[in-house]
Parts: structure tokens; sequence; C-alpha cells
């Protein structure tokens, strides 16, 4: 059966992912039976991790497992630049893009943000915040940032970083074999394809892959 990781696995890099594994231990290669090779027809790709969906979750949870020396596939079902709603960044997300190696190039495509109308009672209507308020203000402003350029920027660098990525690869399933989780899904040529990791990050947002799956949701 596959297991929900600790939750340790993902606060680390301050995103929202939810991570499933077969098995702990430092970075190897996932390696699957004979009966599962057997069963596909075709051996599977396999890797140390594999991330589904390449927003700023899986590009952030790909690039720091990368750099931390696990062997990394991430796959998106989109090819990008695509259209994509957003993105009001807020100060804490800054020093996760500093750690990423990203900062400088989001502060050139983004529109700086130094704080945030909240709608109230007030002649106005509304109460500015101004982030140099805030009780730790290190970080005293943000940036407004189109998705598609945020995200492009993010799966560049993942792939810089070492992160196998491919777009255009629509993951349909997942289950549990013999020491793997095996990944299958269909490219948007048509063509079928199947991986086999340790680790499963899900960072499809609103397409809940492992939610929908376990009926969780």
């Amino acid at each position: 059966m596959i297991e929900p990781c600790a939750a340790g696995a993902s606060d680390e890099i301050g995103v929202s992912v939810k991570v499933y594994h077969v098995s702990r231990g430092q970075p190897s290669s996932a390696k699957v039976s004979n009966s599962e090779q057997d069963a596909g027809g075709t051996p599977p790709s396999e890797c140390d991790v594999i991330v589904v969906g390449g927003g700023p979750a899986g590009c952030t949870a790909a690039t720091i497992l990368a750099r931390k020396g696990w062997s990394v596939t991430l796959l998106e079902k989109d090819r990008y630049p695509r259209f994509h709603i957003g993105e009001s960044l807020l100060p804490m997300n800054l020093p996760i893009l500093q750690r990423l190696g990203v900062l400088d190039e989001i502060a050139r495509i983004g529109v700086l943000k130094v704080g945030a109308d909240f709608p109230a009672p007030t002649a106005a209507g509304y109460n500015v915040f101004r982030f140099e308020r805030a009780l730790d203000p290190t970080w005293a402003h943000a940036y407004q940032v189109r998705r598609d350029e945020f995200d492009s920027v993010l799966l560049e660098n993942a792939s810089g970083s070492g992160v196998k990525t491919f777009q255009g690869q629509r993951v349909t399933s997942f289950r549990s074999g013999a020491g793997a989780v095996l990944v299958e899904g269909r490219s948007d040529d048509g063509q079928p394809f199947r991986w086999a990791a340790r680790y499963l990050v899900d960072a499809t947002g609103r397409d809940t892959l492992v939610g929908t799956q376990l009926r969780l949701k």
C-alpha cells in the first residue's frame, strides 16, 4: 500500500504538495520486479521521485530534491508557456524564490507590490496593509506576476537544476508495485507512458491526482 510520507517532507520547501512513498532511504534508482515489467511488455522508466504537475509547487519540490542528489522526473500535462490565472505573490514567497535562485528573474518580469487592499466599512471602502508593517518586515514587498511567465521561469530553473522535465504528459493513474510507485498516463500526441519511482509527489493542484484516485475528496 502506498503510504503518506511524514509532514516534514513538504514543510521544508514551504509549498503545498502531497508525497507518497513505498520505501525510505538514500537516493537510488527505483527497481521494478520482473512481474511488473512483464505486465507492461516494456520495462518502465525509473527514477527516485516522480513529481506530477509543473506549477510553482511541483517545480519547487523537484528543484530542491534534485539539488539534494535525488533522481527526479517532472511530468506536466500542458506545454509552456500556457495561460493560467494569477499570480499575486506574498513577501514570504521571496525567500523561497531566493533559495531557488530565481528571485532576480522574478523581479524582472514582475510588478513591485508593497501592500494589499482589504474591503472595509470605511469612507474609501477599503483599508491598506503595507507589508513593511508586518511582524517580520525583512521582506517588505512582493511581486505581481503573470503565471505563464512565472511558471516558465520555475520550470526552466528546475530543468537547469537536474530535473528531467517532460511537457504534454498527462498522468491518469498510479499504483503501488514491488518496491515502487508506478505512474501511467498518455502524452498529448496519444502515446502511453509508464514510470516507476520510490516516491510520488502530487503537485497537480485542483486536479488532485492522489485525492481523486483514493476517493479522498
